[in-house]
């Protein structure tokens, strides 16, 4: 039989895990390198069937990204 001691979790233990979770996280993602220094040249987007309709949202949408990101080249996928 599991030691019933062991289940227990106490609410500060739960309080304080669910406020450091995500501060970590955040600190995690801030810490990394600033989107200027990402060697991004190529992207592909995965879209729906030929045809359809999210395969025509991924060709729009790769047209609008290669016209804002300067030195972009994007594609599409279908899937």
């Amino acid at each position: 039989m599991p030691d019933p001691s062991l289940a227990r979790v106490s609410r500060r233990t739960v309080l304080t895990a669910a406020l450091w979770v995500p501060a970590a996280a955040t600190l995690t993602g801030c810490l990394g390198p600033s989107w200027e220094e990402l060697p991004l040249t190529r992207l592909t987007i995965a879209t729906g069937n030929p045809g359809g309709v999210f395969d025509r949202y991924g060709e729009a949408l790769a047209d609008v990204l290669e016209r804002r990101l300067e030195g972009v080249t994007t594609r599409t996928r279908t899937t």
